[in-house]
């Protein structure tokens, strides 16, 4: 296989989107179990309301203190995503100042990431199936729920996004996102 290498300038709006589908991709699962909680605690909060009415103060507070918990979940996932976002444009900005480029290098034995400050070997052998999830394409660790690699078909031409595509199809394989 002749090795295929990808050289990515840096693009503030490109790279704060591919942070935001990391973000989505990684706490997917939280948003839906927690959207599925909520609804069911406000569902039971109305009901023993309306059921029991004055008679069941510990009901409504059992049911109340499930609901409040539920707020508190939300709060949390609001606050990190706030502060992800912040230290996303903090590096951003830096990297805009410094005229970040990156390469990635495909090759029969493993995937080379370089760029001003690091440069990575991954062995094919430590990743998962790749997922594509908004158009962006990820690469993760097997073993740990992180990603490695993503870059986006904006920063790639249709025929360089196809053909990266078609070999991590051929040494990796594909896994579809879970939403």
């Amino acid at each position: 296989m002749q090795p295929k290498t990808i050289v990515i300038p840096f693009d503030r709006h490109n790279f704060l989107d591919n942070q935001k589908a990391i973000w989505s991709l990684t706490y997917s699962k939280f948003i839906y179990y927690y959207q599925v909680f909520t609804i069911v605690a406000t569902i039971l909060f109305v009901f023993d309301i309306i059921i029991q009415g004055d008679r069941s103060f510990f009901g409504v507070l059992v049911v109340g203190g499930y609901l409040f918990y539920c707020l508190m979940k939300w709060a949390e996932y609001l606050e990190k995503r706030f502060k992800f976002m912040k230290q996303c444009k903090i590096i951003a900005k830096r990297y805009e100042a410094e005229l970040f480029t990156s390469s990635y290098t495909f090759s029969e034995d493993l995937v080379e990431y370089r760029d001003v400050e690091k440069y990575y070997q991954f062995k094919w052998s430590v990743f998962q199936p790749y997922t594509i999830y908004k158009d962006v394409i990820f690469l993760s660790q097997k073993n740990v729920e992180r990603v490695v690699i993503g870059f986006g078909k904006k920063q790639l031409s249709e025929e360089d996004f196809n053909e990266v595509r078609t070999i991590l199809d051929n040494k990796i394989g594909f896994k579809k996102a879970r939403k």
